[in-house]
């Protein structure tokens, strides 16, 4: 069995090991005997620093550190969900944190709305980080839906993460604009899920629950783990992005190429151009254009032609010659088949019609 079937059957056991009903009643239960050891505390206001978006009707309120991690603690998880039998209702209010969160949906669909218009629509399919101080409207539509909500304090990402994270601009970048608090703040990161990025996650969660004994060097280890596996997603996400620009751009040279020295060219003369085989070179026209090399260049030349017809009195002789045709018979059978007239009567029409139009 391949190393790819393994990590299926295994990432499936641990999907069906995990009892979200269950972890959801202990993250609720951690969380109000949270609050009744620190006491209920109200979202307040940040006054070293104001959030980057300012143009809602209303001012978004803060959900501070305090408010949701254990002193001590630099991770903590929240479910997100509307209990059965409640109406789902869209939160009037947008809200900013002074940490940064890892939304995980485990069933249906999470919806983020910024001030900016962006609306940010995610399933199981997909993960977002969302920066600290963005602003956003964060809601489920029905009570099948489930998100788990990863809270990390910011410095644990400045001392944990930045540093191993540091080769990847996109991440780096987004990170370093938090923390050094530059104007050019991207709100938030999607991110492609699989799964080994789900097992990590789940099996976070269950240590975040659990609390057994060296638990916050588990969850940190996890922690370590995950951003390591999103950045090598985002990584070979944008090395296929940039291999299609890179075969996009090659295959517009190669046509221009083809165009420009359409009278004489050969597909040998094109593949050493291009440093290619010959059969990989007629493979990848094929592919990018879904013609053959014949076919482009006939195409090439028999549109030089017609403009030759159009706007000249050179013998139709003289622009076989000039196409790149050895043979005249060739080139009115070719000609008729892709117009549908000879190239004399494509002459007579034309110029016909343009002596009628003046």
């Amino acid at each position: 069995m391949d190393k790819g079937n393994r990590s299926l059957r295994f990432g499936r056991k641990m999907m069906s090991m995990f009892d979200a009903e269950f972890y959801i009643h202990k993250i609720e239960q951690l969380n109000r005997e949270r609050i009744l050891r620190d006491g209920q505390s109200t979202p307040g206001r940040d006054t070293k620093r104001k959030p980057h978006q300012q143009d809602l009707p209303e001012s978004p309120c803060l959900i501070s550190e305090k408010e949701n991690f254990y002193p001590g603690s630099d991770v903590v998880v929240h479910a997100h969900r509307t209990p059965p039998g409640e109406p789902q209702r869209k939160p009037k209010l947008g809200h900013y944190h002074d940490f940064y969160e890892l939304a995980f949906v485990y069933r249906g669909k999470f919806i983020n709305e910024f001030p900016n218009h962006d609306r940010i629509e995610i399933d199981e399919s997909s993960l977002i980080l969302l920066n600290p101080y963005a602003v956003h409207l964060p809601y489920t539509q029905t009570p099948d839906d489930i998100v788990f909500n990863i809270l990390l304090r910011k410095s644990f990402v400045e001392n944990k993460l930045v540093n191993m994270i540091s080769d990847n601009k996109i991440f780096f970048n987004f990170f370093l604009d938090s923390i050094y608090g530059n104007e050019h703040i991207t709100n938030f990161l999607v991110f492609k899920n699989n799964q080994e990025v789900s097992n990590l996650i789940l099996s976070l969660i269950m240590e975040l629950c659990d609390r057994q004994l060296y638990f916050e060097q588990v969850v940190n280890s996890y922690l370590v783990a995950l951003f390591a596996i999103l950045v090598r997603i985002h990584q070979q996400e944008f090395s296929e992005a940039m291999d299609g620009l890179a075969k996009n751009r090659t295959i517009a040279d190669i046509l221009s190429y083809i165009r420009y020295n359409y009278s004489h060219v050969s597909l040998a003369e094109v593949a050493e151009h291009f440093n290619y085989s010959i059969g990989y070179m007629s493979r990848l026209i094929k592919q990018e254009t879904s013609m053959s090399f014949s076919e482009i260049v006939s195409n090439y030349r028999l549109e030089i032609a017609c403009n030759y017809l159009k706007n000249s009195n050179i013998s139709t002789e003289k622009i076989t010659e000039i196409i790149g045709y050895s043979d005249t018979s060739y080139f009115y059978k070719a000609f008729k088949k892709q117009q549908g007239f000879s190239p004399i009567d494509y002459r007579k029409r034309f110029q016909k019609n343009l002596a009628t139009s003046i």
